[in-house]
C-alpha cells in the first residue's frame, strides 16, 4: 500500500545512521512499537512494516478516527519559528527523487493525542500545495480529512494527509478546546537521554542531506542568572538553566535564550516556559557535525485559558496529569486520586532549585490542601474527578461525537466539554466491562445510549449514528490509545 512512499523512511534512517545516539534510539522506538503489536491483537488498525518503518491507518472510515487534526502556526508555543520558514524548495529521496516543492506542517492529532508532521509531497491536495499555503495566512484551526482510513501515520511521527473535507473557523468551540488538548500534550522534555526524540512527538524536516528534529516542550524552568553570556551576532544568550524534566526531576542544562526574553526570566526566577529541543543532522557524505541545542521561551499558560489561570501552578498541576495518563494503563482512568495528584506537584517544589518558589500568592495557598487544587483542575478542562479518582478526557472523543451528527460541529465550548465527559463516562464502563464493549452491539445497548444522549444533553441522533460513536469508542479503547501510549515511550 505504501511502495510509493517507502523512501522517507529509508532517506531519514539513512541520515540518521551518522549520528548513532538519535539512529538507535529510532531504532528502539520502532522496536518498541513492534513488540506491541506483536504481543497484542489491535483489530481496528492495519499496520504495515519494514527495516526502518512502520506504518499503520485506522481500519474503516465508518469509526470516524484519524480524520481530526488541528494545524497551527508552531509561533502559537514558539514565538521566533514560524511555518513559513519549514517549507522545503526541493527535495530528493532515495531511491525515489520528488522534484516538487514539500510542505511540512505540525499538526495535532486528535486521535493519537499528539503532534505529528504532515508531510505534502506533490499528492493531488489543493489544500497542502506550497504554492498556496504561501499564499494563504494560515493561522491555527481544525480541519476534518476525507477518507481517514487511507491516511497513514508513521512511527517517525509522519502523516500523509489525502484530502481535506472540512475547515472549522477558528472560534468554533471545537477549536478553542482543542488549544487546551495541544496545551495539555506538551509534556517535559526528556534531559538525561537527550537524544531520544521519537518519544516526544517530535516536528521531523527532512531534505536532501540533513534532518531536523524539533521537540516542543513545556516545563518549570529556573535560570541561574550567574550564568548569562552573549552569543555574540546573534541575538541570544547562553545560560545555564534547572529544568522539570518527563520524570518530574529538575534537571540542570546549558541552554539558548532569547535575548529580548531574558527580562522576563529576571522578573521572575522560577516561571513557566516553553522548550524546544532541536537537532539538525547531517548524512554521512558531509562534513558537517551534528547540531544540537535547548531553548527557552518564557511562557504564560493564562493566555491559553479563557479565564486567568494561576500560572505556574497550572502547568505544574498539567505536567502531572499527563505523566499519570501515560503511566496508566487504558484511556480514562488515571488510577490516581487528587491526593496524588496534589503531591506529586508538591514534590517538584522540595529540590533545589524550586525549593526557593515564593508560596505567597492566593493561588499557591490555595493549592497546599488537596481540596484547593479542583480549581486548577477545572480549569484545565480536559481532566475530571469522580469517586473513583481522576479521569482524562481523551481527545479523540471528540471524533465519536462527530458521529452524532452535523449539530455537534455547533456546540458551544461548554456543551461540548459536557458531550465530551458523557462519552467519557461511556468509555469507562467500556473499560470496566469487557464484554460489553462486545464489536456486536445488541439493539439495547445502542437504545439506551441514544436515550440517555437525548435526556442529559438534549441531543438527538440515529441509531446508525450512535452505533458509529460507540464502536470509534471501542476502538479508542483497544486499538489506538495503546498505540499511542507506545508511540510516546514508556515513563516510569
Amino acid at each position: 500500500m505504501y511502495s510509493s512512499q517507502a523512501g522517507v523512511e529509508v532517506h531519514l534512517e539513512n541520515i540518521l545512521r551518522s549520528w548513532r545516539p538519535a539512529w538507535q534510539s529510532y531504532k528502539n522506538h520502532l522496536a518498541r512499537l513492534y513488540n506491541k503489536i506483536r504481543q497484542n491483537s489491535f483489530g481496528h488498525l492495519r499496520f504495515e512494516e519494514g527495516d526502518c518503518y512502520i506504518r499503520f491507518n485506522v481500519s474503516s472510515d465508518a469509526l470516524g478516527l484519524n480524520r481530526l487534526h488541528f494545524i497551527y502556526e508552531i509561533g502559537y508555543v514558539v514565538p521566533d519559528i514560524r511555518w513559513r520558514g519549514l517549507i522545503r524548495s526541493r527535495i530528493g529521496l532515495a531511491p525515489i527523487l520528488l522534484n516538487k516543492k514539500t510542505t511540512f506542517l505540525p499538526a495535532f492529532n486528535y486521535c493519537l493525542d499528539k503532534t505529528t508532521t504532515f508531510i505534502y509531497w506533490g499528492e493531488k491536495q489543493i489544500f497542502f500545495d506550497p504554492e498556496q499555503i504561501e499564499q494563504l495566512d494560515l493561522k491555527s484551526l481544525p480541519v476534518c480529512l476525507a477518507s481517514p482510513s487511507q491516511v497513514p501515520v508513521s512511527a517517525a511521527n509522519l502523516v500523509w494527509p489525502k484530502a481535506v473535507e472540512k475547515i472549522f473557523q477558528a472560534s468554533s468551540g471545537l477549536a478553542q478546546l482543542t488549544k487546551l488538548y495541544l496545551y495539555n500534550s506538551l509534556f517535559a522534555p526528556e534531559i538525561s537521554n537527550f537524544h531520544d526524540f521519537w518519544s516526544e512527538a517530535p516536528f521531523v524536516l527532512i531534505g536532501d542531506r540533513e534532518v531536523e528534529l524539533f521537540g516542543v516542550h513545556k516545563t518549570i524552568c529556573s535560570v541561574d542568572l550567574r550564568t548569562v553570556r552573549s552569543l555574540w551576532g546573534s541575538g541570544n544568550m547562553r545560560a545555564t538553566a534547572f529544568l522539570i524534566d518527563r520524570h518530574l526531576e529538575p534537571r540542570k542544562i546549558q541552554c539558548i535564550i532569547p535575548a529580548d526574553s531574558l527580562p522576563f526570566f529576571e522578573e521572575q526566577p522560577i516561571r513557566e516556559a516553553i522548550v524546544t529541543k532541536y537537532a539538525r543532522i547531517h548524512d554521512e557524505t558531509s562534513s558537517k557535525k551534528t547540531v544540537t541545542a535547548v531553548s527557552l521561551h518564557p511562557f504564560e499558560s493564562s493566555h491559553v485559558f479563557e479565564h486567568e489561570a494561576q500560572g505556574l501552578l497550572t502547568t505544574a498541576l498539567s505536567l502531572v496529569l499527563r505523566l499519570l495518563y501515560l503511566r496508566s494503563d487504558g484511556v480514562t482512568a488515571l488510577n490516581a486520586s487528587l491526593n496524588t495528584a496534589h503531591d506529586l506537584v508538591l514534590s517538584m517544589f522540595r529540590k533545589f532549585p524550586f525549593t526557593n518558589y515564593q508560596w505567597t500568592d492566593m493561588a499557591a495557598k490555595t493549592i497546599m490542601k488537596p481540596d484547593g487544587l479542583k480549581i486548577l483542575l477545572s480549569l484545565l478542562r480536559v481532566y475530571q474527578q469522580n469517586e473513583r479518582g481522576l479521569n482524562y478526557l481523551h481527545p479523540s472523543l471528540l471524533e465519536s461525537a462527530l458521529n452524532l451528527g452535523s449539530q455537534v460541529e455547533d456546540l458551544s465550548v461548554e456543551r461540548l466539554q459536557r458531550l465530551i465527559a458523557f462519552l467519557a463516562g461511556w468509555l469507562a464502563n467500556f473499560e470496566r466491562n469487557p464484554s460489553f464493549a462486545s464489536s456486536a452491539l445488541e439493539m439495547h445497548q445502542v437504545l439506551e445510549f441514544e436515550d440517555s444522549l437525548r435526556k442529559e444533553l438534549g441531543i438527538s441522533a440515529s441509531l446508525r449514528s450512535v452505533q458509529n460513536a460507540i464502536h470509534s469508542m471501542i476502538a479508542l479503547e483497544r486499538s489506538v490509545a495503546p498505540i499511542s501510549k507506545t508511540l510516546c515511550g514508556e515513563v516510569a
